[in-house]
């Protein structure tokens, strides 16, 4: 079962700050977009990270994520692994919702949850 983290007392700069340092450690980043009026599924960004991290505002903080994923193939690795997954939502701009994605290696939750002041929801 996956694990999922909450971070206390968001702000946008603490949130842009968490986005900005899992992308530096990154096993893979994906920036995502959808507008409903054009599909009804997410499509590439046509933005790139740094671009949609300096859209992130007071109503897309409270959609930040850090969730290990279990035994997962996200990175359709031939093996299954544990990876740490930090995404974010609602990231608005017109009809156009933003989303980031990011992949890292578990070994860095430990910094995160330290550095950042996570708490595991359920804990």
């Amino acid at each position: 079962m996956d694990d999922f983290y909450i971070l206390q007392k968001p702000t946008v700069k603490k949130v842009q700050a968490i986005l900005s340092w899992a992308n530096k450690h990154a096993l893979r980043t994906d920036v995502d977009m959808l507008d409903c009026s054009v599909s009804v599924a997410r499509q590439r960004a046509n933005k790139t990270f740094e671009e949609v991290l300096a859209l992130v505002n007071k109503k897309a903080i409270g959609f930040l994520k850090v969730i290990v994923r279990r035994q997962t193939n996200i990175l359709d690795l031939t093996d299954r692994r544990d990876l740490v997954e930090v995404f974010i939502r609602s990231i608005d701009v017109g009809q156009t919702e933003y989303f980031i994605f990011i992949y890292m290696d578990l070994t860095h939750l430990p910094f995160l949850e330290n550095r950042y002041l996570l708490t595991r929801l359920g804990s």
